[in-house]
């Protein structure tokens, strides 16, 4: 996550933007996102953290990534999408959006299996941003799906209970990938905030 962020320092820097920058992190990117908060504070004006938390993987979760990226690279990309499908999605989007699944499917098969075993490991060494939380001083807008399997409520209340200048918003019938299964919501939700800062 650290190199990630740095790659997003580097990015900002070659843009010639050093200041009032706004965040956004969904998912892995949330995690990013923490990273970038713990080192260029100073630079942001907002943060919106999507379908993400704070907590670090437990011991059990380590090994679930360590042996989804044996999984990746020994029997590859179609096989993992039909796994991480059930997951990444809400029930209501599995049941009545096929064309998103398909695009999740697509997504997930048009990446290299190693990208997605170094990206597992990544996962499982990120570390524990639960004190970092209450540091956040900057406007937050955190966005969670009702329906979303991967991030426990408890996670998404703690850190809206823990950054003050949070707002929470929870979009129904949807789950973990909150831009493909609720699009045009997701879009008026970051719309809205970025109109208040």
């Amino acid at each position: 996550m650290a190199g990630c962020a740095e790659d997003v320092a580097d990015l900002v820097a070659t843009l010639g933007i050093r200041e009032n920058i706004l965040l956004l992190g969904l998912s892995m990117g949330g995690y990013i996102a923490f990273e970038f908060v713990r080192r260029y504070p100073g630079i942001l004006c907002g943060l919106i953290l999507v379908g993400t938390q704070p907590v670090a993987d437990s011991d059990a979760a380590k090994q679930a990534r360590y042996e989804t990226a044996e999984f990746v690279r020994r029997d590859g990309t179609s096989a993992l999408a039909d796994r991480l499908i059930p997951r990444f999605l809400g029930k209501t989007t599995l049941a009545t959006n096929r064309a998103v699944v398909e695009t999740v499917r697509r997504l997930i098969q048009s990446s290299s299996p190693d990208v997605v075993a170094q990206a597992s490991y990544g996962l499982a060494s990120r570390s524990d941003s639960t004190p970092l939380l209450n540091e956040i001083k900057i406007p937050t807008l955190i966005i969670a799906g009702a329906e979303d399997a991967i991030i426990p409520f408890a996670q998404v209340e703690t850190m809206h209970r823990e950054i003050r200048a949070s707002d929470l918003v929870v979009i129904e019938q949807c789950g973990h990938l909150i831009n493909l299964e609720q699009p045009k919501l997701f879009g008026r939700v970051v719309s809205d905030f970025i109109h208040r800062l």
